[in-house]
């Protein structure tokens, strides 16, 4: 039997993407260097056409009265007459831009009146009671927080988006597309920092060992909770605090380190890890396990 072949993490997928996204982007660069090599060769071949036409007019070879000119016949139109020509020929472009303003519109009401979080966090493990206890989760962790956004309000967040559901209905597997979907896009931006999960999770999705989680011993190095990956959720009152005492205790409180990714700049990743990073010491300050 041959080995079974190996499936593909979650940094793999975004290995991908980020693969595909860039070569999208030299394709279209090379549609765009092709459309001005031929923009720039018809205007060439136009000009040198004015050129042989003007040496021509000199040297009397032809007059001026033989080169073709179109012929304007001004026509003369009221002031509806103006008004329902425009429509008329330009009414797609109308209704493109009328569509295009409510957009914005809609688009820029939506921001400004959107919840900005100053802190979002992932957990990433298989625990359905955590769907409805995440914001029991958040609330505990928000006094430790600062207003990174400055829009007057502490606000954090958690999502729960567990690592995979078991593949025996269809809904099932369209959820597992979904979340994997999230992650996928999660971890392309630099939003998120903080992630709750286990060892096995984080290996399975290609994300321990490698540098993309911050060593917790090196921020506290006397500290039996720090590992090399995260910090012991067992080490924390969190689970009392939330009143989830079947918390699974194989939990660790992760950050992801600062990295180049396509969705974000490196300085924006760098901010929100200094944020997190902040929280969770403010935090542990005060709610070590005893």
């Amino acid at each position: 039997m041959g080995k079974k072949k190996k499936e593909k993490t979650l940094m793999d997928v975004i290995r991908e993407v980020d693969e595909k996204d860039r070569q999208e982007e030299e394709r279209k660069a090379e549609q765009r260097r092709q459309r001005e090599v031929e923009q720039k060769k018809a205007y060439e071949e136009q000009l040198k056409k004015d050129r042989i036409e003007l040496i021509k007019l000199k040297e009397g070879v032809i007059s001026d009265e033989d080169i073709p000119r179109e012929e304007k016949v001004e026509k003369h139109y009221t002031i509806w007459q103006k008004i329902g020509n425009i429509f008329y020929h330009d009414k797609a472009y109308i209704l493109f831009g009328l569509c295009f303003a409510a957009l914005v519109v809609f688009i820029v009401y939506s921001i400004v009146s959107a919840d900005r979080p100053d802190m979002t966090i992932l957990y990433i493990d298989n625990d359905p009671n955590m769907e409805y206890l995440c914001d029991d989760a958040a609330n505990v962790l928000e006094p430790y927080c600062e207003d990174a956004n400055q829009d007057g309000e502490v606000m954090v967040k958690m999502f729960y988006v567990p690592e995979e559901l078991d593949d025996d209905n269809a809904a099932n597997m369209q959820l597992n597309q979904s979340y994997r979907t999230k992650l996928v896009a999660e971890f392309q931006a630099g939003e998120v920092i903080m992630v709750i999960g286990t060892e096995r999770v984080y290996k399975e999705m290609g994300i321990y060992g490698n540098g993309l989680l911050q060593d917790m011993t090196e921020l506290y190095p006397d500290d039996e909770n720090a590992t090399s990956f995260g910090y012991k959720i067992t080490g924390t009152t969190l689970a009392q605090a939330m009143g989830y005492e079947e918390l699974r205790e194989d939990l660790y409180i992760s950050f992801r380190t600062p990295q180049k990714l396509i969705g974000t700049s490196i300085k924006e990743m760098e901010e929100n890890y200094d944020i997190a990073l902040r929280t969770f010491d403010n935090y542990i300050k005060e709610n070590r396990a005893d």
